[in-house]
């Protein structure tokens, strides 16, 4: 499978991994909280306990938990073998 686009969380999850050193859950995790503290786009600056608020492509609130950000880590990684 070929990804055509690129999902609007994709920039930060990049600059997240990079910062980490490393696609490790936790260390990408905490970066992206860093991220999202920081009102990096398109996070919001409100972080919940279990989740990452950010605004989709069509302006709508989301969250990203970090089950979901290790799914994405995983097909990541899968990609690239």
């Amino acid at each position: 499978v070929i990804k055509l686009r690129r999902d609007i969380l994709d920039p930060a999850i990049d600059k997240a991994i990079a910062q980490a050193g490393s696609n490790d859950l936790a260390a990408v995790w905490l970066k992206l909280k860093d991220l999202a503290i920081d009102e990096e786009l398109p996070f919001t600056g409100e972080p919940e306990a279990a989740a990452l608020c950010y605004t989709d492509v069509n302006d709508k609130p989301k969250k990203l938990t970090k089950d979901a950000l290790g799914k994405r880590l995983n097909r990541r990684a899968v990609k690239r073998r």
